[in-house]
Parts: structure tokens; C-alpha cells; sequence
């Protein structure tokens, strides 16, 4: 069927068409001629599927308004413009309404409650004999209007001296009749206890209420309107196109900006404008208002400076719906005095907080600790802050345009200094208290929710030039950012804590923020960085002075030596560091180096000693829930295993440790699992298996920013290429070795002999000519671009190549397979990601390989697959 009749049978112009699908007129008309390739036609096709089954929708809602009109009364008003998404959520409601008599719709002011209640009173308007009536509370000023506003509605004739609630009552019964009461807020007491009367007399009635906070009456059920669904950060342009956001943010651009579009190249502009706003569809058609004048990109950056710019100008909007600011205003002035003063003191957390944390940043005069918990309650039940479930435990947040707002509210209340100083020793005391002997994963991971609330307090502490305060930040910082985030972002905070006036008064706080910074850049691979940071650290240290700080000046001074090669000095300094670190009775670390002291000795070809020291490792961790050295000491025990000639003990030594860092992901241990699954697999000659470990070692290395860690997986790629690909594989290796340079790292002996064999096997496959040329050309890589063709090239290496029984292999993974099974799921590449304990970074890219083998094009074709094959 051609475009041109799938258009008409939708009943569209081109020009409709094209803003339905974001696109210009002169597009969709050049596509029916033939003039234009479809680039995107899996996209045009989704989207002309997803617009025949709204029409089937309207068409089956229009008829079954018909006939509903000819027989019953459906006073609804109007709808002026489109509805956009929410099918799922129309469909549940819908339901609701069905079974349930009291739905009180809450949510935060223009999240939708009013549009998406009239659009499920339309849906179940048949299963209501008696009619539907539509009651506009918000422009009644006086309460004992409410009686009168719903018996006009219903056509009841008020009579002098009736009670007019005992006339409704008995006219309703008995009536199968649907109460829409739409925008309660500032009657709520009166509409509560109206719809409580009139319910107990009429058991046929139902009712539907809008409110910001639920009715409070029994058998209600409150229903908290989400925003609309947003793309995440990572998501591809088909996945952006489809969210319900996007959607309504384009269609009403259209309305004011023709010529504007969705394209590739904005898409991720406008993904970004919905996630700012919050999914708030009030937000967001307010901002497609400004699109007439302003691009998505100069939004972007007047949101910077707050909302205020946002208004509607239409004259038939309500003042409280004519600015963002302005909704928000309403809310807040709705609110009682102490819960006015919670709010604007919770509007200091940056990605939530939890109850404890609320009671001791938000308490103080006026208000109690014991008063936070009902205050809280009340703000959740106000739609002025949201509750989820996280982590086992249950975490509250605000929107980010109620949080602007609070903030500004703050300031202005004067208590802005004292709130940003509790919240700072909230954070500060939260990390300070992070201690490995201690850790677990389902804490390691509530450890990383304040990831947020940490940059929040230190940007306060350098903005403030409070320096003794950033350079205790930046001391305890690394056990965060070594846990999670990105690394050379943490380099960034210590180095400005490191610059502020007066940093050199504090030389304890200075040297650990030295250490910490060397840390880092011994995380990102750079050890030149970290060699100068540790200087500036441990030379800093006046005779007589005690390093007592973990991680030890000799434990950091040792990891920088055996990354540059001298594994005789760090064996040495990491001896030391393990004598220290016993006399201290810092247990980990003490693991911590006996681990590496095993890795070296492996190195040296001590295998005894060096299974001595893994055994003494597992033993000082036996217990322990953080596996961060043991899982190490499981990988050099697999080294051993295989140097041995025991491939199947091997295999199974590298998969456990490879298990144990995915609970605690750890990226730079989940890298050096798989490499040595890939270089088992190789010595194995299973190409598949160690090509598919470097692809996702290769997504974890640029998740980390670990540059050493890329160096080691480039070599790697180069010896599983060398055979099949050497050419490819010389340019792989000529782009690790000049990686190798500027991070002044150096391959460890087993890693020198096995990189050294195979780029011999490709030199003798295609002469030192082209040996040295490829070289040449891999050395001028850039690193992404090295990233982007090492990838390229392990994805073109055969899947037959080096396994007998290739052809009997399936076309996915496991890995993949799971990941297939949760695409199935519905769940997105951030989902994925938490599930399988993996960076989002290497879920997208799960994807986008499955996409590749599979020869599909969307996530709907991967469920269809899913589906197809039982998972």
C-alpha cells in the first residue's frame, strides 16, 4: 500500500501528516512522488502504524459517543486540541472507573490530571446509563456553591428552603451516573464531604475528581497522574520519536512553527528540553509556544536561568496556568505555613533524599524532628513531592521545575545558609562513613543515589570559597567516585577544591586531596598525573608525620609503579603498604594489596608465591561482601589455572570473579575479568567468545574513562585479529602502543609475550611493508576513533572463525539473550543496565549488536523475535 493511500485513509493532508510525524509537507509530499528516499522508513513505518491505531481508536470512541449521544446525556467539554499518549494509562483507568465508585486523580499542577479524566470519562461514557457531567469547580470562589455548581450540571432545579444536598441525593438515586469534578483544589474539604453524601445515597453513582491531593474519603482510590513517559539519556532517535513527551512537545510546536521538525540532528536537543521540564505537559507546551521565536537549543539554555520565560499568553487560560511559575505558585500557596517551610528547606537535595536525611537537613526551628514524617506525608499527599521504591528502600524527590522554585523560595525566606550547611554535613558525614570493611552491594548502590547530592554540596562549599570545607569533600570524595561516576568529572572537582584561596593552610586536607586526585588518574589510566599528584601528596609530609589515610601513600605509589612497568618497586611498595596497613588494622587494604601482590608475583613467574598470596587473599576476605581484591585474586588464580594447562578451571576461576564484580560494578574489575576470558578463549581458539568479551570490555573501558584499561583491551582486540584480520589487527596495536605513550603505562610481561606472537603471526601474513604502514595509521588514531574500528572489526570478524562447531552456534550470546529476554520486558537500555548489574553504555550497545545479528531494526522487532524463540 503506497504512502499517498495509507495517508488518505487516514483522512490526513500531507501537511497534517507531516506534523503528526514531525516532518515538513514538502517531505511527505517528495516521498509520495518518489522523489525522496526514506532514510528512516522502520521509523515511518512504526509511526504510520502508531497513527492508524489511534484513528481505529477515534473511530471506535467516535461511535461509541454516537451512540451514547442518541441515548444517554454526555456533558463533557470540548476538546480544543489533541490528545497525546497515555494509552496505557487511559486503558487502566479506564478500568478503574469501571469497578471502582471514588477516583480521586492527583498529581502536581499541569501534569494532565484534567485532560486525561475527560479523556477516560469519554472511554466509559457507554457503561454509564443515566450520562456523564462534567463539573468545573476551579472557578467557584465560595464553597456553598459546589451543591449548586453539580445541580445545574445535572439540570436540578433548586426550590427556597430545600436543603440542596438533600435534593441531590434524592434525584442521583437511583441513577447509573458518571460525576466528573474537575479541579477541586481549593474547595477540597467541601467536595470531600459532598461526594461522601452523595455516594452513601446513590450505591449506582460514581465519581471522578481532579484534585492536587486526594479527597480523603473512604473506598476513594487516589490516582497519581505521572508525567509524561521522557527518552532517557542514551536513547536512540526511534525511542526519542516515540515518547510521549517528544510527541506532545512536537505537535504543539507545529501549532505555532510549521517549518519545525524532528530530526536526527535536534532530537537529542529535544529529548533533553522534555527531561529538563520534567515530562510536565503544561511545561511543555509552554515551551513550544516560544518556538516561533526561539530554537530548541536557545530553550535549552534560557532554562539555565529558571523558568519564568515560559508563558502562555492565551488570554483563555487561567492565571495560575499562564506561567510555569505561576501553577507552581498556586500549589505552593495552598500549602500550610510548616509545610511551606519543609518544602523550601527539601529543595537543597539534588536527586532525592530519604526520610533520615529529611529529619536532619530539614529540621530546625520551626520545626521538630518528629514533625518531618506527617509534613512529608502531607507534601507526597499535596503532589509536592514523589515517593519510589529504590534499592529496598523508599527514597522522595521533587521535580526539577518544584525544586528551582523551592530553592528560590529559600532564598528569599533567609534560611538558605543554615539548610545548605546541614545538607553539606549530611553529605559530608554520608561519605565519611563509607568503609570497605563495612560495604555490601545494596549499600554500595545507596551510595551512588547521592551521587547528585555530593556535586550539590561541594559546588556550594567552591562557590561559597568555604576551602576547608571542599578540601574535606574532596578527601572523602574518591570513595564515591571510585564507586561510581565519571572519573575525570571527580578529577575536575578536585582540582578547583585544590585551586580555592587559602587551600595551603590546611596541609593534611591538601595532601589527601592529592591522594585522592592521583587516585583518579591512576583510575584513568594517566600515570603521569598520577605520579605528580602523589608527589604533591606524599612529599608534603613533614618527618615525624604518619600516613594513617587509606588508600597509603606506598599502596598509590606502588599501583603507579607497576602501571609504568617497574613491577620490582611496586612489589616492593606494596609489601610495605601490607605491613602499614596490618599495623593500622585497616583490613582491606591490607586485601587490597595482597591481591595486587599476586598479580605481580604471576608476572614475575612466581607461581607458587603467587598462589600463596591469592590464597591469603581469599582468606583475609573471606566474608566479606565487598569482593573488590578477592574477585581480583580469582582472576590471577585463573591465570594460574590456565598457565597450568587446566583451560576448564580456568574458565570457571574468571566467570565466578567476573559474577562477583557485576554485583558490585565494579567497570575497571569487570574489564580485567573479561580480558582474561578473551585471552583464555583465544589460547582456546574460540574467536566468538573472545570477541564477544572485547566488545563489551571495550564499552566498559569508555563508560570508566579508564585509558589504561583501553590500551589493554586495544592489545588484546590486535591478538584475536591477527589471524583472521592483520592488518586490522597492526592498527589496533600501533593505537593501543601510542595509548601506551601518552599515559605512560607499559604491558606487563605475560601481556608483552602474547602481543608479541600475534603481531609476528600478522607481520608474516602480510609482509613488514604493510606492517609498518598499518602501524603508522594506527598510531595516528584518536582514541574514539581506535574505539569506533576495533569495535567495527571484531563485529566483521567471522563467527565461524576459530570454532569447530561454530555452525551449530546460536546467533546470540547468553549475555545477549538475557538482554533480548528484557527488551521482551519493555524495559529500557537504563533498566537493562541496573538489572544486569552492566553500564547503560554497554546495555545500548548489547542492543544495538543484537539489532546487527539479527538483521532487525526496532526493539518491537527484538520482542517479536523473543516471543518467536520462547524467551
Amino acid at each position: 500500500m503506497s504512502l499517498a493511500h495509507r495517508r488518505r485513509t487516514l483522512g490526513l493532508s500531507q501537511q497534517e501528516l507531516g506534523n503528526a510525524l514531525g516532518v515538513p509537507r514538502n517531505t511527505v509530499a517528495r516521498w509520495e512522488r518518489g522523489e525522496l528516499r526514506i532514510a528512516r522508513s522502520n521509523w515511518l513505518t512504526s509511526q504510520l502504524a502508531r497513527l492508524e491505531s489511534h484513528n481505529t481508536q477515534r473511530a471506535i470512541e467516535r461511535a461509541e459517543s454516537d451512540s451514547v449521544s442518541s441515548n444517554y446525556k454526555v456533558r463533557l467539554p470540548a476538546e480544543l486540541s489533541s490528545f497525546v499518549g497515555r494509552e496505557s494509562e487511559v486503558d487502566d483507568c479506564a478500568q478503574l472507573v469501571r469497578t471502582e465508585r471514588l477516583i480521586t486523580f492527583t498529581g502536581f499542577g499541569g501534569v494532565g490530571k484534567s485532560r486525561l479524566a475527560a479523556q477516560v470519562a469519554r472511554r466509559v461514557a457507554s457503561d454509564f446509563a443515566d450520562g456523564v457531567y462534567h463539573v468545573e469547580v476551579q472557578a467557584l470562589d465560595h464553597p456553598p456553591r459546589v451543591p449548586r455548581a453539580v445541580a445545574q450540571a445535572l439540570g436540578i432545579v433548586e426550590h427556597a428552603g430545600d436543603s440542596l444536598i438533600e435534593v441531590l441525593s434524592e434525584q442521583l438515586q437511583p441513577q447509573r451516573l458518571l460525576l466528573l469534578l474537575d479541579d477541586c483544589d481549593h474547595v477540597v474539604v467541601d467536595i470531600a464531604r459532598l461526594a461522601y453524601q452523595l455516594l452513601r445515597a446513590d450505591p449506582t453513582l460514581a465519581i471522578v475528581a481532579t484534585c492536587r491531593e486526594p479527597l480523603d474519603v473512604e473506598g476513594e482510590v487516589a490516582w497519581r497522574v505521572p508525567p509524561l513517559s521522557i527518552p532517557s539519556s542514551d536513547a536512540v532517535f526511534l525511542e526519542i520519536a516515540n515518547s510521549d513527551a517528544v510527541q506532545l512537545f512536537v505537535r504543539r510546536a507545529h501549532a505555532v512553527a510549521p517549518w519545525f521538525s524532528l530530526s536526527e540532528e535536534n532530537a537529542g536537543e529535544v529529548a533533553e528540553l522534555c527531561r529538563r521540564l520534567d515530562g510536565i505537559p503544561l511545561a511543555l507546551e509552554l515551551a513550544a509556544a516560544r518556538l516561533k521565536i526561539l530554537s530548541v537549543d536557545q530553550l535549552l539554555a534560557r532554562l539555565e536561568s529558571g523558568v519564568e520565560f515560559l508563558n502562555s499568553g492565551r488570554r483563555t487560560a487561567p492565571d495560575r496556568q499562564q506561567t510555569l511559575k505561576a501553577t507552581v505558585d498556586f500549589s505552593y500557596r495552598m500549602l500550610r505555613e510548616h509545610e511551606r517551610v519543609l518544602f523550601r528547606r527539601l529543595s537543597v537535595f539534588a536527586g532525592g533524599w530519604t526520610l533520615e536525611a529529611a529529619e536532619r537537613v530539614g529540621g530546625g526551628e520551626p520545626l521538630a524532628c518528629s514533625d518531618i514524617l506527617p509534613l512529608l506525608e502531607r507534601l507526597f499527599d499535596r503532589s509536592m513531592v514523589v515517593s519510589e521504591a529504590v534499592n529496598g528502600g523508599v527514597r522522595q524527590n521533587m521535580p526539577h521545575t518544584l525544586r528551582e522554585y523551592g530553592r528560590e523560595r529559600l532564598v528569599e525566606s533567609g534560611e538558605q545558609e543554615g539548610v545548605q550547611r546541614r545538607h553539606y554535613d549530611w553529605v559530608l558525614d554520608s561519605v565519611e562513613s563509607i568503609h570497605p570493611d563495612t560495604l555490601s552491594p545494596v549499600e554500595i548502590a545507596r551510595r551512588r543515589l547521592e551521587l547528585d547530592n555530593l556535586r550539590s554540596a561541594w559546588g556550594w562549599a567552591i562557590d561559597a570559597a568555604e576551602t576547608e570545607l571542599a578540601l574535606r569533600l574532596a578527601a572523602a570524595g574518591i570513595r564515591i567516585w571510585n564507586y561510581k561516576g565519571d572519573l575525570a568529572e571527580g578529577v575536575e572537582w578536585v582540582r578547583r577544591t585544590l585551586a580555592l584561596p587559602g587551600a595551603a593552610d590546611f596541609p593534611r586536607l591538601r595532601s589527601q586531596a592529592f591522594k585522592g586526585l592521583g587516585s583518579l588518574n591512576y583510575s584513568l589510566g594517566d600515570m603521569a598525573a598520577a605520579r605528580a599528584a602523589l608527589n604533591q601528596a606524599c612529599g608534603s609530609l613533614e618527618p615525624g608525620d604518619l600516613d594513617r589515610e587509606p588508600p597509603l601513600c606506598s599502596h598509590l605509589q606502588a599501583d603507579v609503579a607497576g602501571a609504568s612497568g617497574d613491577l620490582a618497586r611496586a612489589l616492593e611498595l606494596y609489601r610495605r603498604a601490607e605491613t602499614e596497613y596490618h599495623g593500622l588494622g585497616f583490613s582491606f587494604g591490607e586485601e587490597a594489596v595482597v591481591a595486587s601482590t599476586a598479580a605481580v608475583l604471576f608476572e614475575q613467574c612466581e607461581y607458587v608465591a603467587s598462589r600463596i598470596a591469592c590464597d591469603r587473599c581469599l582468606e583475609l576476605g573471606r566474608g566479606r561482601a565487598f569482593t573488590w581484591a578477592t574477585s581480583r585474586a580469582m582472576v590471577t588464580l585463573a591465570y594460574l589455572a590456565n598457565h597450568a594447562g587446566d583451560d576448564r578451571q580456568a574458565v570457571r576461576l574468571a566467570h565466578d570473579a567476573l559474577k562477583q564484580l557485576r554485583v558490585i560494578t565494579d567497570l575497571s574489575g569487570i574489564g580485567i575479568a573479561l580480558r582474561a576470558l578473551s585471552h583464555i578463549a583465544l589460547e582456546r581458539c574460540r574467536l566468538s567468545e573472545a570477541r564477544d568479551c572485547l566488545i563489551e570490555t571495550l564499552d566498559i573501558a569508555g563508560a570508566a574513562g579508564d585509558k589504561m584499561g583501553l590500551a589493554r583491551t586495544f592489545e588484546a582486540v590486535a591478538c584475536v585479529l591477527a589471524a583472521e584480520s592483520p592488518a586490522p589487527s597492526v592498527q589496533i596495536a600501533g593505537a593501543a602502543a601510542q595509548l601506551r605513550t601518552r599515559t605512560r603505562t607499559a604491558p606487563w610481561p605475560s601481556e608483552q609475550a602474547r602481543n608479541a606472537h600475534w603481531l609476528d603471526v600478522a607481520r608474516h601474513a602480510i609482509g613488514t611493508n604493510a606492517f609498518d604502514a598499518a602501524w603508522t595509521f594506527g598510531e595516528r588514531l584518536s582514541r574514539s576513533q581506535a574505539t569506533t574500528a576495533a569495535r567495527q572489526f571484531l563485529d566483521s570478524l567471522p563467527s565461524t572463525a576459530g570454532n569447530a562447531n561454530a555452525a551449530a552456534e546460536e546467533p546470540l550470546t547468553a549475555r545477549q539473550r538475557e538482554v533480548v529476554a528484557l527488551v521482551a520486558r519493555g524495559l529500557t537500555n537504563a533498566e537493562i543496565a541496573e538489572q544486569l548489574v552492566i553500564s547503560p553504555a554497554t546495555a545500548r550497545a548489547h542492543v544495538e549488536h543484537i539489532l546487527d545479528r539479527l538483521d532487525l531494526h526496532s526493539r518491537t522487532q527484538i520482542a517479536a523475535w523473543a516471543a518467536a524463540c520462547g524467551l
